[in-house]
């Protein structure tokens, strides 16, 4: 039985290295099914944390789509596997990139409320240092696209950290506002 349960964690982790594969060639039909894979296989071990890491992966294939209902809905079910107990939760970083990412759903869903506040739960989440200047650039962009006074002033700075940083696609991201 230990022997079945490891073939499959390493079918498991092999899906995900296809899938990140198959996303960097732009083939997103067969990422997501390897990511989807990936998932099942995860499922079957009772691993909910890296399950919710192949689901996450899956989002981000339906975001690169622009199927911004489709992975909203594929986040929040990867945050719900990602914090099945307070004790068992996923690594904080990435609770904020998964936060991140349902910031960016929300945003092309046209949802500027839940943007801001998945944006603030990223910042909360983030440790690292790159993780924590993302999660605060991407929280002054939604402040921008609402309007809020001083938001526009406080982006400045933090896009010359993002670029000091070499965060160069976060920066070209944040100031296409």
């Amino acid at each position: 039985l230990e022997e079945a349960l490891g073939a499959i964690a390493e079918a498991a982790e092999l899906w995900q290295r296809v899938g990140r594969c198959e996303r960097h060639l732009a083939r997103l039909d067969l990422a997501a099914a390897a990511f989807e894979a990936s998932a099942r296989d995860w499922q079957v071990l009772g691993e909910q944390v890296q399950q919710a890491a192949a689901i996450h992966n899956q989002g981000q294939v339906a975001l690169a789509r622009s199927h911004y209902d489709e992975a909203f809905g594929i986040f929040t079910r990867a945050l719900a596997c990602a914090t099945p107990t307070p004790d068992a939760a996923a690594p904080r970083d990435d609770l904020a990139q998964l936060h991140l990412d349902l910031a960016r759903a929300h945003r092309g869903r046209g949802d500027l409320a839940a943007e801001r506040r998945h944006a603030a739960l990223a910042q909360a989440c983030a440790e690292a240092a790159p993780t924590r200047l993302v999660a605060r650039s991407t929280l002054l962009v939604a402040d921008v696209r609402a309007g809020l006074s001083g938001a526009l002033e406080a982006l400045g700075p933090v896009l010359r950290e993002l670029e000091a940083a070499g965060l160069l696609l976060e920066a070209s991201e944040a100031t296409a506002v």
